[in-house]
C-alpha cells in the first residue's frame, strides 16, 4: 500500500514502523501493516510536500483489501507506556506559552508543565503536573490575566 506522508512528520517515520488503517469497505475494522520503504524524492500534491512511503500490511489482511482503495493511515512514530497523559483539550496557548489549567475545588491556576510525545488527542507530561491534578479542558481565558497567572504565563513581563 502507498501513503503519503506529510513533510512535517516525515521526520519521525521509520521502516518498521506500525501502520494502523480502515478502509470505507469494511468500517467496523482496524488493519494493521509496518512501513517497508521511504521514497525519499518528494511529491507536491495541492501546494503541499509529501513523502510516498510503502506499507506492508498484514498477512491476514491482504486478501480484504483491493487495489486504489482510498485507506485513512496513522503511523505510530514512538511508543511510551506508563505515562501521565493529559488530553490535547487541555492545552492553551498563552503568548508563546504553552499551560495546562489545573483546578482545586474553586481555584484554577495554570501550569506550565514540560511534554514529551503529543498524540493526537492526548499529549505526555513529563513534569509540572501529577496523577490525580485535575485539568481543564474548557476554559474561556479572561482578556486581562491574573497577576498570580501572568507571574507564571508571562515571567519575562511580571518579573518573576
Amino acid at each position: 500500500m502507498q501513503i503519503f506522508i506529510d513533510e512535517n512528520d516525515i521526520g519521525a517515520v521509520r521502516p518498521g514502523a506500525m501502520v494502523r488503517f480502515t478502509v470505507e469497505a469494511y468500517p467496523d475494522r482496524t488493519f494493521e501493516g509496518t512501513v517497508a520503504l521511504i521514497h525519499p524524492g518528494p511529491e507536491l500534491r495541492d501546494n503541499i510536500v509529501y513523502y510516498r512511503a510503502l506499507v506492508r500490511p498484514a498477512e491476514k489482511d491482504v486478501q480484504l483489501l483491493r487495489p486504489e482503495m482510498t485507506a485513512r493511515c496513522r503511523v505510530a512514530v514512538d511508543r511510551r507506556e506508563q505515562v501521565l497523559l493529559v488530553p490535547n483539550a487541555a492545552f492553551k496557548w498563552v503568548g508563546n506559552v504553552h499551560a495546562v489549567f489545573v483546578r482545586n475545588g474553586a481555584d484554577v491556576r495554570p501550569v506550565r508543565p514540560v511534554t514529551g510525545l503529543v498524540g493526537t488527542t492526548a499529549t505526555e507530561v513529563v513534569s509540572g503536573l501529577e496523577e490525580g491534578d485535575l485539568v481543564v479542558t474548557n476554559l474561556q481565558l479572561p482578556a486581562e490575566l491574573p497577576r498570580e497567572w501572568a507571574a507564571v504565563l508571562r515571567p519575562d513581563v511580571t518579573g518573576g
